[in-house]
């Protein structure tokens, strides 16, 4: 995997936000059962298209303060007997981009001034020659009567299912006519690699493919349910870990679900020691691919590259910057260990009238490489000229990963700015 033209937007990457804590919507399960929730979205579609019963599709970003407002009225009590009797079937997901797409791409919007603010909310039933859909933000925008936003929605979907709830056409009769017969997950899949707690390490990047920070999952040991508890951890380029906790899940060849925290959402996929998904923080989503952070490195020669640079500090013009600045840095590497060069000598010399440079480490670059995380950090220099003869100082400050033998990382000047830099092995 090549990551040096992976660093368009690897400034981005520098902080990680906290994210807001996300509210679930109750009863989410796996199974399709119509008026009961599920998160299995493909089948969600397929049965209700087989069995020609509405569709209603949820979408919301975790991070998202409207949304956990609506999932708030969509946990009343009064929206739970709705749905129980409307007998339809219900998919909410959050931080998916495929659902995301299909709930906002209904063929008719029933909002005039559509905000294109999340949640997105998809009404989806073609036997019934329905596809309508809706933001739910502001509240007060959501196309149907009532005083409270369960209320507007209600009545938004059952303006739109009338033939479903009144027994016409396709639909049965009564509150939905003869029920489906609901589907049933099929039998969890627990592999021997269930037999005991694991940790399973990944990377996170962002939607260019710039490698952004690490990701370990926890694994519990299986109980006797077929449970395991499943917690994470994300370390971002400023190298401080944040843990999301953790909660039971069902255990199969390929275990899924959504845990959150302060730290962000992180809607997993285990399958084997492989772990992926999306990682949603502050807003942002992230890919997570089975590519660990870390570990022991190809002995040799390394290159340290900055891709980008400033021209001045706060004013001052930086001296010799092709000349100065660690573009091509070389380096050893042991397993674990890194060695730089000495810091050469730069200075102005009087008798040639100029600044003059001595050594093969300009800038003094030097990193430490901590191998259990595959984080890297250190400084070099940058020289500005203050006037004629004397220079200023300033210290970079780089941190960043290591994914096999290559890294991505980040070099930030206090009050100047932050640059993108790269490693790879000579």
């Amino acid at each position: 995997m090549k990551l040096t033209r992976r660093i368009a937007s690897a400034v981005a990457a520098a902080g990680i936000a906290l994210a807001a804590h996300a509210t679930s919507i109750n009863g989410v399960g796996t199974a399709v059962v119509p008026g009961e929730w599920t998160s299995s979205f493909a089948a969600a579609k397929a049965y209700a298209e087989a069995n020609k019963v509405p569709l209603f599709v949820f979408f919301a970003s975790s991070s998202c303060g409207h949304c956990n407002a609506v999932k708030d009225a969509i946990n009343s009590a009064e929206f739970v007997a709705w749905r129980k009797n409307r007998k339809i079937i219900m998919v909410a997901v959050d931080d998916n981009v495929q659902v995301k797409n299909f709930a906002k791409s209904a063929a008719r919007w029933l909002q005039s001034n559509k905000t294109g603010k999340y949640p997105y909310m998809r009404i989806y039933w073609p036997a019934g020659g329905v596809d309508a859909g809706c933001n739910g933000y502001p509240y007060a925008s959501i196309p149907g009567s009532g005083s409270t936003t369960q209320a507007r929605i209600m009545n938004m979907i059952d303006n739109q299912i009338k033939a479903w709830i009144n027994g016409g056409g396709d639909s049965g009769s009564g509150t939905g006519g003869d029920t489906p017969t609901p589907v049933q997950p099929s039998t969890p899949t627990v592999g021997p690699e269930w037999n005991k707690s694991r940790v399973l390490g990944g990377s996170f990047y962002t939607q260019d493919g710039v490698l952004s920070g690490r990701v370990t999952i926890t694994a519990g040991k299986v109980n006797k349910k077929g449970q395991s508890k499943i917690k994470a951890a994300i370390m971002g380029m400023n190298g401080r870990s944040r843990s999301i906790s953790g909660k039971y899940f069902q255990v199969d060849s390929t275990t899924k679900g959504t845990i959150a925290g302060v730290a962000g959402t992180y809607a997993f996929q285990i399958k084997g020691s492989a772990i992926s998904g999306t990682l949603s923080i502050d807003g942002t989503v992230y890919e997570v691919k089975s590519e660990p952070t870390g570990g022991t490195l190809t002995a040799g020669t390394y290159v340290f590259a900055l891709e980008d640079y400033p021209l001045n500090c706060q004013g001052y013009k930086v001296i010799m910057p092709e000349e100065t600045l660690p573009h091509a840095q070389t380096f050893t590497s042991t397993a674990t260990k890194w060695t730089f060069p000495r810091k050469a000598s730069f200075r102005y010399d009087a008798k040639v009238g100029d600044f003059v440079l001595s050594g093969l480490n300009p800038s003094g670059l030097k990193l430490s490489y901590a191998y259990k995380t595959g984080y890297f950090k250190g400084t070099f220099t940058v020289y500005a000229q203050r006037s004629e003869k004397a220079m200023k100082r300033y210290t970079a400050n780089v941190t960043g990963f290591m994914v096999g033998d290559e890294g991505c990382g980040i070099a930030t000047i206090k009050n100047v700015g932050s640059y993108p830099c790269t490693i790879e092995r000579y």
